[in-house]
């Protein structure tokens, strides 16, 4: 930070406006060396310095390097505060002509300013950069994965791999790599969609032969195989703003990403509440646990809610949700809900 204005500052003010003893002849009347309409008081800012104060009043800047080497008491010339205010009065140039006024502590009240609320876009991405899907209808596969040069098994980032392509490519174009996994289905065993992992993205280097095309792996989110197969790379809107539903909502968590058997904070599931149930991106949800059964059968604990979450990818069979907050872990089976708010129509 920028220190106070001292005395030496006013000393080399004073020395600018000394009478000129030079062979050049009279010095300049106090008028001529100051800028007209000036305004005042000059208020320093962070990073003034000598330089942009005598540019403020003085037609000629370039004197305070003068004043500096004739006056050996200034050892810094930005030894100034921020918030110092100063002012130039001519008809105190035997004085020096400038004041200064050192700010003192104000105390001020305002409202409450709130960030407006919203997810992380950088936490969005990383979310959203595996888009895995589940359908009940497989999509129209634009290729799948032959080989690679080295005759591997599994690949990953910045392999070279070949393509049998169903329609032609061209050098350059991206493609999400995607592999059937489970079937999904609710704690009762009804269906609700096949997921499809996205494990991966490539990109178009070449077209090898009829329908054979080289490619690069660009990202891997697990191993990739031969077999996978390829569908037009999607863009994906990082910006996510949570939102009540626009009527309930309620449903289960019927699948936790990568198979695991709990899920917490940050972590991705899936619901049974697609798009079509009314779910958008954004939609906030609430888990619940189901309440459990006293030993004597005579009453059942009320469910208690046990997590936050944001729908970030909806889909027609069910949707995508990131946990937001949660005070226990996630299972299958765990109750969802969403409550619109009272101005949501």
């Amino acid at each position: 930070m920028k220190r106070r204005l001292p005395a030496a500052l006013c000393i080399a003010l004073l020395t600018l406006l000394r009478p000129c003893t030079a062979a050049a002849g009279s010095p300049p009347r106090p008028e001529q060396e100051i800028k007209p309409g000036i305004t005042q008081p000059y208020i320093v800012k962070p990073g003034d310095t000598l330089w942009d104060i005598a540019d403020h009043f003085f037609r000629d800047p370039e004197r305070w390097l003068e004043i500096w080497e004739h006056n050996l008491s200034i050892t810094n010339p930005d030894l100034i505060y921020p918030g110092n205010r100063i002012w130039f009065d001519v008809r105190r140039r035997a004085q020096g002509g400038l004041t200064t006024v050192r700010p003192h502590p104000e105390v001020v009240i305002r409202p409450v300013q709130r960030e407006p609320e919203g997810i992380d876009p950088g936490l969005m991405l990383t979310m959203l950069a595996r888009h895995d899907r589940i359908t009940n209808t497989l999509p129209k596969e634009a290729g799948r994965i032959l080989d690679a040069a080295d005759d591997r098994l599994h690949f990953g980032r910045n392999d070279l791999v070949y393509l049998r392509m169903e329609t032609s490519a061209k050098p350059g174009e991206v493609f999400d790599i995607f592999r059937r996994s489970d079937e999904i289905r609710e704690p009762d065993g009804r269906p609700v969609g096949t997921l499809l992992a996205h494990v991966g993205q490539l990109q178009i280097t070449s077209r090898a032969s009829d329908g054979i095309y080289r490619a690069r792996i660009t990202r891997s989110f697990e191993e990739i195989g031969r077999g996978d197969f390829l569908l037009p790379a999607a863009t994906v809107d990082p910006h996510i703003t949570p939102t009540p539903p626009r009527r309930a909502l309620e449903g289960r968590v019927v699948h936790i990403r990568d198979d695991a058997a709990e899920a917490g904070q940050n972590q991705v599931v899936v619901l049974d509440i697609g798009s079509s149930a009314g779910a958008a991106p954004g939609t906030r949800l609430a888990v619940y646990r189901a309440g459990r059964n006293l030993p004597d059968g005579t009453a059942t604990l009320p469910p208690e809610k046990i997590a936050e979450l944001i729908v970030i990818s909806p889909q027609q069979a069910g949707s995508f949700a990131l946990v937001t907050a949660s005070s226990t872990s996630i299972n299958i089976g765990d109750i969802v809900r969403g409550t619109p708010s009272r101005t949501a129509r």
